[in-house]
């Protein structure tokens, strides 16, 4: 998988940063981050962003997390068993909270954005949990951050989530077969990749 960092980068004056564009050419996302931002690529159809260190004492960083995950069942369905999971703590979810949810769209796709807070073992954390549907796999984005943190990065987290784009037309059959081994998704549960007329 390769993944392309724009260079060019667009000031916002609202936030204060500059943006860079981050984009995976197999799985045909994109993602806009503030440029100062570590990325670093984990696997095929993952991509993880980290902030950099506030000051010499910073024991936790901002991240971003973006990820593919299997699809088969509906939106709604999907968000739902994950809350049950946390809720019940089958997932290392220590006392977990949903503080919002919302049902939307983002760039035409519909999805779930979640606000929750759980304790990690060491601290208190908030995320923003979002699952975006695509026509063959759900798209994750995970925005965390120290709980005593979070409203001061939350708007900023909001600015990058809405900025994620896929181009699914672009996809091939092969690329739609890798990613389906990968999380271990019978082929005859994907949809098929319409052929593209030849340029």
């Amino acid at each position: 998988m390769k993944i392309i960092i724009l260079v060019a980068s667009s000031f916002l004056t609202a936030v204060g940063f500059s943006q860079v564009t981050v984009k995976d050419s197999t799985l045909q996302y994109e993602i806009q981050l503030p440029s100062k931002w570590h990325v670093s690529n984990v696997d095929i159809g993952e991509l993880t962003m980290t902030s950099p260190a506030e000051n010499i004492l910073d024991a936790f960083i901002e991240s971003i997390n973006v990820s593919v995950i299997p699809k088969g069942i509906s939106l709604e369905e999907h968000n739902e068993q994950h809350i049950k999971s946390a809720y019940k703590d089958d997932i290392g979810f220590r006392g977990f909270r949903l503080i919002g949810y919302k049902l939307t769209t983002i760039n035409g796709k519909r999805a779930t954005i979640n606000q929750e807070r759980f304790h990690d073992g060491s601290r208190m954390l908030d995320i923003f949990l979002v699952t975006i549907e695509g026509k063959y796999f759900f798209y994750q984005i995970v925005c965390a951050s120290i709980s005593g943190r979070f409203p001061e990065h939350k708007s900023n987290f909001e600015r990058v989530i809405n900025t994620f784009k896929i181009d699914e037309s672009k996809f091939d059959q092969a690329t739609v077969n890798t990613v389906a081994k990968r999380l271990g998704i019978p082929l005859n549960d994907i949809p098929k990749v319409p052929e593209r007329p030849d340029n």
